[in-house]
């Protein structure tokens, strides 16, 4: 991969020496380091925390500098060095802190090695002995903690033979806030003089593997040199990153990566909230708030271990989430293939990231991301001469094993005389790609979990089977799931017995490897056995494959208990709350958070499993269930909701109070210029402005503007990184709606970035807008159904707010139409037909986010009706279903509409539905959006402040679903038959590779009912187009849709799946 592709989220480190620029070239230790930022790039934004604040319903956000870092960490340096022992001045010396990933734990370790002491940095998980073992294998004289950690870190030091002692962070003792004591007016001491000046090559801070299955986590020190000196400078001024790893793994490394390019890096709020993908979300919008009000870089990329994807990836939100990154990374551990997969087929930029404490940054699989979906395979780059994958022998068939040698960049160790290293990690070549290669296992018998905490199960094994004689053998499984289980073979039936050496040996191991009683399979037949080598030892892989409907039962619940349906609701929480003491191991009250009482994402998990099996629930609990109900009430709450009606069921919380909220908070406008020039119509030369022109209903808008002279010219706001791709797009889109394209100088395309305040325009651009425009049509919105509404607010809805504000600041008063949807008054309860006015209520709109996004925009856009300036110029138009336009039939194929009727070819039929044709052609629509755009005369001034509301659909159709089955007979050379609904879905879900099948849910949804349901999908509803057949010609004269218009369509349609299987 060329050079010009290198960025630091994916640099390796053999590519970062290859660059001939590392971050070592000015600086040799850390706190050198970060002097030097503060000296070079005082304000550049460094590191930013997302800050909760329950109390006004959103998050704000702390930004801290590279000079902020400087001086931070000298101040806490000059709080903390009275406790550092006196006696180590001058020479090398090291204490321990153990904290939440916090702004605690970020200044705290700063300022500690800016004191001169190697830092041991505790992961809360530690048990206290495994605290206690660490503190003394790296002679740490001192344990530093923070106040939710008093219990674990003084319990670690009263154990017997631990030469430390436990303190409490100075500030946390008075109950000061550390952000307040950085932020403070106070300089610090220029001449703090550190207890120990080290080398580049002296330890910086300490990391410590997971454990073994013997509970005694492992040092691992880093150096200076080894922290940030082989990191490469690159430019990343304009693109943050997120990661959800806690500073205490891997988190510190992000920023690192980060710092040596001069790029910010947002750390999730790790001290006071579980990582859920409501919280991430939340966070982003933080961190997005930040790009608008403090001017911080946007967040292009996404930083996770596996579990953390997964999670995402089942949220609709979530998933937009990750499209919207530049790039989305993920390490620690094994990410599914299937979710993956899956990840990639909605257009994720998917990156796996390789590497280890000992050798750092290794492989990424970086790549063209456009055409290359080969997300799993790590790319082997030309100039990466210190890495080799060696073969393992015949019986390993084409199986490598990855070897560092002697000249890479940094190896805190080897493990062969010729200085190199074997990771132990194996890896298989890809078929076709040369270089490329994906991860297959480890050598030895390393577990990796979905979380990326790593055991070794062999002494677990060992120590069970060795217990008693009742017990054959046992073989742990584990690897990229949330939580291990066993298969335990057995010597006659006596279960319970076996159970109890197994209990007896869960507390010597670490708590993430614990085996939970409903994850063991017990096995007693004697032909039943593990897959055993020549030597003994016990083949995992193949044993796994042999056990694999054993291991997935568990996984699934298939093994729940008989009497678990028996359960009445009653009883629920009983149970709930004995499931939850039984993880956790101490009770809890009804209504205390979960996350704040010590269940981490692994307790939560089991929790999760142990109700999934005792409930014997219809469908699967989400994943985040515990996190997302928060406490016991909830949650038990939320399980009788769920077995009684699994489909209906949603998650705590009220989207129709955020819907309220949303109007609320982006209402707000700015009051327009003292000197607007008053006047009804649009000036006789002005600018028109477009959003949406890559769309089909936006594409037939702009074609009309352009052929209307009262425009000197079109600016359409584009998604796009520079002026020419946003020109390709909208000629494109053009064409292939056979659309003429017009004069250069008639079209002006610019990238656009809704979301931000200036819209990411250049001061040109947005000065020749307020001077010239008279016209604004936004038509730009994701037709997405399966995103929840807080999903539209980044680039939708702050979107609108922006244009709205545009629009308020032009030097003549121009008129803003924007394109709702009829779904965001769908469920008016009001008398037929829907009036042309504006809605009262949150509850009109459907269910779906996307239709709760639109009513939430028409309240914004009534807001913005009310200053004075805007009355009667903002425009509400409520657009109905659309179909292919009158003259070629051209749709969409991504559409639902189109997608159903192209299944006709494969499945050789139609459902039978009872509806009428309620289409409006696409150029028909565009013809009455541009009519009430440019609608002359008075102005509307209604009670709902000058704000006038059109609906554009087809509300009297003449013709139903069974005059469409009728001409597409005729339009077609193949008979089809018209089946059922519900036969057309069971055919459609054994359909595999047919575009149709992504949208089988709605379907479903739709169509897929009680019998009696049938075909009629949702209730017929009246719309009044009184007002909009007023004003627009073209809407008058449209007579409803007809043999030749489907003919057309299907011709559009035949065309269309041609194309995709050439």
């Amino acid at each position: 991969m060329a050079d010009s592709s290198l960025t630091y989220f994916t640099c390796t480190l053999g590519q970062a020496a290859a660059t001939k620029n590392l971050a070592s070239s000015n600086a040799k230790t850390i706190t050198d380091f970060l002097d030097s930022q503060a000296q070079l790039y005082p304000k550049l934004p460094a590191v930013a925390f997302p800050a909760p604040v329950p109390s006004e319903g959103k998050w704000s956000s702390e930004v801290f500098s590279f000079v902020d870092l400087c001086k931070g960490s000298k101040t806490v340096a000059e709080e903390l060095s009275p406790y550092i022992n006196p006696a180590n001045i001058g020479k090398p010396s090291c204490v321990a802190l153990l904290c939440s990933s916090s702004i605690d734990l970020l200044f705290t370790w700063l300022a500690l090695m800016r004191i001169g002491t190697a830092v041991l940095l505790i992961a809360p998980q530690c048990q206290p002995a495994a605290i206690a073992s660490l503190c003394k294998s790296c002679d740490a004289s001192i344990l530093f903690h923070d106040t939710s950690h008093n219990n674990l870190a003084s319990t670690a030091a009263s154990l017997p033979d631990t030469p430390f002692t436990a303190q409490l962070l100075p500030w946390k003792s008075v109950e000061k806030d550390i952000t307040n004591i950085i932020r403070a007016n106070k300089e610090s001491n220029p001449d703090f003089v550190p207890q120990y000046k080290p080398s580049e090559n002296d330890t910086a801070y300490i990391h410590h593997s997971s454990g073994t299955s013997t509970g005694i986590p492992k040092p691992i020190p880093q150096s200076h040199r080894a922290a940030f000196g082989v990191l490469p400078r690159l430019d990343g001024q304009k693109s943050a990153t997120f990661t959800t790893t806690p500073l205490y793994h891997g988190g510190i490394a992000d920023c690192f990566r980060a710092w040596t390019s001069n790029a910010l890096i947002w750390l999730f709020p790790g001290e006071t909230l579980p990582i859920t993908p409501k919280n991430i979300i939340l966070s982003l919008s933080a961190a997005s708030r930040a790009e608008t009000e403090a001017s911080t870089p946007p967040v292009k990329y996404f930083s996770s271990v596996p579990y953390v994807l997964q999670t995402l990836a089942e949220e609709p939100a979530g998933m937009a989430l990750l499209q919207n990154m530049e790039l989305v990374g993920v390490g620690g551990a094994a990410l599914s293939p299937s979710i993956g997969d899956h990840l990639v087929s909605q257009g994720v930029n998917l990156v796996s990231r390789f590497g280890s404490a000992e050798c750092g940054f290794l492989l990424s699989s970086h790549r063209d991301y456009a055409v290359d979906t080969d997300w799993q395979f790590l790319r082997l780059p030309s100039e990466c001469l210190n890495l080799r994958f060696e073969k393992m022998g015949e019986e390993n068939g084409g199986l490598r094993e990855l070897v560092v040698t002697k000249g890479w960049p940094h190896m805190a160790k080897t493990n062969r005389s010729d200085g190199s290293y074997a990771t132990g990690d194996v890896f298989e070549p890809h078929p076709h790609i040369t270089n490329a290669w994906r991860y297959h296992n480890r050598s030895d018998s390393q577990i990796t979990l979905l979380t990326g905490k790593k055991f070794d199960p062999a002494p677990f094994e060992d120590a069970i089977c060795s217990g008693s004689s009742l017990i054959r053998d046992v073989v742990i499984f584990g690897n990229e799931r949330q939580y291990p289980g066993a298969l335990v073979f057995l010597c006659g039936n006596k279960e319970e017995e076996a159970w109890n050496i197994v209990s007896r040996h869960n507390y010597e191991v670490e708590i993430h490897s614990r085996i939970d009683r409903n994850m063991v399979a017990w096995i007693t037949a004697d032909e039943l056995k593990p897959e055993k080598s020549s030597k003994g030892t016990v083949l995992r892989g193949r044993t796994e494959e042999m056990f694999a409907a054993y291991i997935e039962s568990l996984y699934n619940g298939a093994s729940a208990s008989p009497l678990a349906s028996n359960i009445p609701d009653n009883e629920v929480h009983s149970m709930t709350a004995s499931i939850v003491h039984e993880v956790i191991g101490f009770k809890m009250k009804d209504d205390e958070d979960f996350f704040q009482h010590g269940v981490d994402s692994i307790k939560a998990t089991q929790i999760r499993s142990k109700l999934q099996i005792k409930l014997s629930i219809g469908t699967a609990l989400p994943w985040n269930v515990v996190y997302d109900c928060g406490n016991i009430q909830e949650l038990s709450q939320y399980l009788v909701k769920a077995r009684n009606n699994p489909t209906e069921v949603v998650k705590p919380g009220s989207e129709i109070r955020e819907m309220q909220d949303l109007v609320e908070r982006f209402s707000r406008f700015d009051s327009p210029p003292a000197k607007k020039i008053e006047q009804n119509a649009v000036p006789e030369t002005s600018i028109a402005v477009l959003t949406g022109a890559t769309g089909g209903l936006g594409a037939h808008i702009l074609d009309i503007l352009l052929h209307n002279p009262v425009f000197s010219q079109i600016i359409c706001l584009v998604r796009a990184k520079d002026e020419q791709e946003a020109t390709l797009k909208v000629s494109a889109n053009l064409q292939a709606r056979k659309l003429s394209l017009p004069a250069p100088s008639r079209l002006k395309c610019v990238p656009v970035v809704l979301g931000r305040a200036d819209l990411g325009l250049s001061a040109e651009v947005l000065e020749l807008i307020r001077r010239e425009a008279g016209c604004f049509v936004h038509a730009a919105w994701a037709v997405n159904f399966s995103l929840p509404v807080h999903a539209f607010i980044p680039s939708h809805i702050s979107g609108l707010h922006n244009l709205l504000s545009l629009t308020i600041s032009c030097t003549h008063p121009a008129t803003f139409t924007y394109c709702s949807s009829t779904a965001s008054v769908l469920r008016s309860p009001s008398t037929s037909p829907i009036t042309e006015s504006l809605s009262r209520s949150p509850s009109d709109a459907d269910t779906l986010g996307y239709s709760r996004s639109k009513w939430v925009a028409e309240h914004i856009c009534a807001s913005a009706s009310r200053i004075p300036a805007m009355r009667g110029r903002v425009n509400i138009v409520r657009v109905g279903q659309l179909t292919g336009d009158t003259r070629h039939g051209i749709w969409n194929m991504s559409e639902a509409w189109p997608l159903l009727l192209s299944s006709v070819g494969a499945l050789g039929c139609l459902p039978r539905l009872e509806q009428m044709l309620d289409w409006l052609p696409l150029d028909v629509a565009a013809g009455a959006v541009v009519d009430i755009a440019l609608r002359g005369g008075e102005r509307d001034e209604n009670e709902d402040g000058g704000c006038g509301v059109w609906h554009v659909v087809n509300a009297t159709p003449q013709r139903n679903w069974g005059d469409l089955l009728t001409w597409l007979t005729r339009a077609r050379d193949e008979e089809f038959e018209a089946v059922e609904p519900r036969i057309w879905l069971r055919r459609l879900e054994g359909l595999e590779g047919h575009p149709a099948k992504k949208l089988a849910w709605l379907w479903e949804q739709a169509y897929g009912g009680p019998e009696e349901k049938g075909g009629r999908g949702k209730t017929e509803v009246v719309f009044s187009v009184d007002r909009t057949r007023e004003v627009s010609k073209a809407f008058r004269e449209f007579d409803g849709v007809d043999e030749g218009l489907v003919g057309k369509i299907w011709g559009w349609i035949e065309g269309e799946m041609e194309s995709s299987t050439s």
